[in-house]
């Protein structure tokens, strides 16, 4: 069960973005003008989706005014000659958090949510939409001719884990789909919707159809759930057969690189992901083989079992305590079975990364044969003649959802930023000069730098001794060519500079972090991210924020794949335990340009 980000660091977070605006010793009234020579049609510097002025209780969307282009100088002072002299190094997309969900999987836990705030995620209205909404947003990404702000094509597109939700097979077959283009299993059962949000009533059980949001109406004689009746949710009839849909999957006209999630990477986004937990827990409950019971779909807690002790169980199943969870006694409903409702391993991972068709590319998606000798998931990539790619593989395999590295692949890093860098400052303070030509390094991850507290150790795990985050950012400021750090997890839009200036030699070390919101909660977007050199010195990054290609809301039906994207997208903003102003970010995080020295 993922433990979602908290409310009160973000707010801390919000304030700060808009306040650090300027840099050091500019002027508070000065006001540099950004200039854009590409075409911001289909991005939110055009127009955004957001909420309508004047709605009721349950909130509708709308079109609205585009964002503004923030210019952030926290690192450097802008120069309003810049554009004069710019060149562009490269224009991508950065999609992350996709959590394409098996929302009828009967592995999943839907009755924790009421359980409280930490297992809001095991349930979503929105849940059973991610398809359609990853459809979407391939879309949009595929509509785009240029960056916004140089005119230059995008190279390729970047997704950086959590790209499905329950470390299923079928999930990820369906992202991997997604992004190449094929034949998209939205009808997990084989039978249609069959789950918590269709018409199933257990007589006596009124309270089990309450706790989840139906978009049929409720069968004759049971009342309204929870959501219509205290949140104003509406009807969407006909919303579960279309969800349940197959469908040909448009897939990215560009390249599209991969990275590992805490979903991808442990179970349900937080236990360790065993050989033994899958064959005793997790493989029969998912594929439909438990014992004496088949196929079934649990309703409620094991009678006489805390959360606690049941999530005890999930972390690490022992003969026991299955024996509880799997009791017949248990309330329950038969449900189809499906083989690729297992849990995948590492290998799998990579394979199926490896099984693409040639085009979009590339092979592997990243990940290299020494990713599958080693069983690792990090690697570099060359994104431009002058700019390398380093992702992270930042999941704590230990268990728990945020991140870390382990001091293995911290070795990696750095030798990766060595051979990157004509010199770089030594942990003893020391100028080291290596010979090597210097080349600009951007860093992808899942996890950004305030979720990389997870120091979790097991005896088995591959690489044991973990670094956290405030040791991972020492490292990366004495590599002054690492220019940008791109992730997500935390499902907010949000952008620090961070920095580090040595009086005594005069060195100056310096990184921009860009982290982007999810596709399932909202505000459901993407980014466009340019990197320019202005000439005078400076280097610009823009972000650019992309709303998905469904409007802000649906047709009457029957439902199309872009309405099914608005009706996710508008279940999200009226979830009652999320918070939307939190995770849109303020202007500084939306829709900038970010300043920076160049360090060579």
């Amino acid at each position: 069960m993922k433990r979602m980000i908290r409310p009160r660091i973000l707010l801390k977070v919000v304030c700060g973005a808009v306040l650090t605006m300027q840099a050091p010793g500019a002027s508070s009234s000065e006001t540099i003008t950004p200039v854009l020579v590409g075409d911001i049609t289909g991005t939110t510097l055009d127009k955004t989706i957001a909420v309508a002025e004047g709605t009721d209780k349950y909130k509708r969307l709308t079109y609205q005014p585009g964002w503004p282009l923030i210019v952030r100088q926290e690192l450097v002072v802008a120069s309003p000659g810049r554009t004069e002299t710019r060149r562009t190094i490269v224009s991508f997309a950065h999609l992350t958090d996709m959590h394409i969900t098996d929302a009828q999987s009967p592995a999943r836990n839907p009755f924790a949510r009421k359980s409280g705030i930490d297992y809001r995620t095991d349930f979503r209205n929105q849940g059973l939409l991610t398809l359609q909404v990853g459809e979407a947003m391939v879309r949009k990404i595929n509509s785009l001719t240029e960056g916004p702000a140089t005119g230059a094509p995008l190279s390729f597109a970047i997704s950086t884990g959590d790209n499905g939700d329950g470390r299923q097979v079928n999930e990820l077959k369906n992202y991997v789909a997604l992004l190449d283009g094929g034949r998209i299993a939205a009808n997990s059962s084989g039978q249609g919707y069959i789950g918590v949000q269709d018409d199933f009533v257990l007589a006596g059980r009124d309270d089990i159809y309450d706790q989840y949001w139906h978009p049929d109406r409720p069968p004759k004689g049971v009342p309204a759930d929870r959501f219509k009746r205290d949140y104003d949710f509406p009807e969407y009839p006909g919303l579960l057969q279309a969800a349940t849909t197959d469908f040909n999957a448009t897939g990215l006209n560009v390249p599209w690189y991969s990275g590992n999630g805490n979903h991808d990477g442990t179970l349900v986004g937080y236990f360790r992901a065993r050989a033994p937990q899958n064959q005793l827990y997790w493989n029969p409950i998912g594929t439909g083989n438990i014992p004496d019971l088949g196929s079934q779909l649990f309703l409620d807690l094991p009678a006489g079992m805390s959360i606690s002790a049941f999530e005890g169980c999930l972390g690490l199943p022992t003969p026991e305590c299955v024996a509880k969870v799997f009791s017949p006694d248990r309330v329950r409903r038969p449900v189809p079975a499906n083989p690729d409702r297992a849990q995948y391993l590492t290998d799998d991972f990579l394979d199926l990364h490896f099984q693409s068709p040639p085009k979009p590319g590339p092979v592997g998606h990243g990940f290299t044969e020494r990713n599958k000798k080693e069983k690792t998931l990090y690697y570099t990539f060359d994104i431009a003649p002058e700019i390398v790619g380093i992702m992270l593989d930042t999941v704590n395999v230990s268990g728990k959802d945020d991140g870390s590295i382990g001091s293995i692949q911290a070795k990696w890093l750095e030798d990766e930023l060595r051979k990157n860098s004509s010199n770089y400052v030594a942990t003893n303070g020391e100028v080291v000069s290596t010979g090597n030509a210097d080349k600009l390094v951007v860093l992808f991850s899942h996890h950004n730098l305030l979720t990389m507290g997870n120091d979790t150790s097991l005896a088995d795990d591959p690489d044991p001794v973990k670094i956290l985050g405030d040791d991972l950012k020492n490292t990366i400021l004495r590599y002054r060519n690492v220019v940008l750090w791109v992730n997500g997890h935390s499902h907010v839009n949000r952008i620090w500079s961070h920095k580090s200036f040595d009086t005594t030699k005069d060195l100056r070390s310096a990184f921009w972090e860009i982290n982007t919101a999810s596709h399932i909660d909202y505000p459901q977007q993407s980014r466009v991210i340019e990197l320019a050199d202005n000439g005078d010195g400076t280097l610009s990054i823009f972000a650019t924020l992309l709303d998905h290609m469904a409007p802000p809301q649906a047709s009457d039906g029957p439902f199309d794949v872009l309405d099914m994207a608005a009706i996710s997208r508008e279940l999200s903003v009226n979830d009652p335990d999320f918070f939307p102003t939190v995770q849109i970010g303020g202007p500084g995080d939306r829709n900038v340009e970010l300043l920076i020295e160049k360090p060579f």
